[in-house]
């Protein structure tokens, strides 16, 4: 939600469907919402994403907002992953199926 150039993007509306969304929906295609992590910071602007993720019934970890290698493995830890991919939130575009191909 910090962004410089666009503050609160991840949750920007297009269609009115957060971008957020749009990843999360092309995700269900490869992954079921169990398997799906919502790796955010604990600072205060980040509790909309919180939010969303109860509304939508999502895994929601609160971590390090500047260190985001930390923030991710923590989160692996906390849900007990074996492995986890990061995906950025602001990337709705991505294709589940080049995820899936390189897991």
């Amino acid at each position: 939600m910090n962004s410089t150039r666009l503050p609160g993007k991840v949750l920007s509306e297009i269609n009115g469907i957060p971008l957020l969304e749009y990843l999360i929906n092309r995700l269900f295609t490869i992954y079921n919402k169990n398997e799906i992590i919502v790796a955010t910071s604990a600072h205060s602007p980040d509790d909309f994403i919180e939010e969303f993720c109860v509304i939508h019934k999502l895994n929601c970890y609160r971590g390090s907002l500047n260190n985001v290698a930390k923030r991710m493995l923590n989160a692996a830890n906390y849900y007990e992953a074996d492995a986890f991919v990061r995906i950025n939130g602001d990337s709705p575009l991505i294709d589940p199926k080049v995820i899936e191909k390189e897991i």
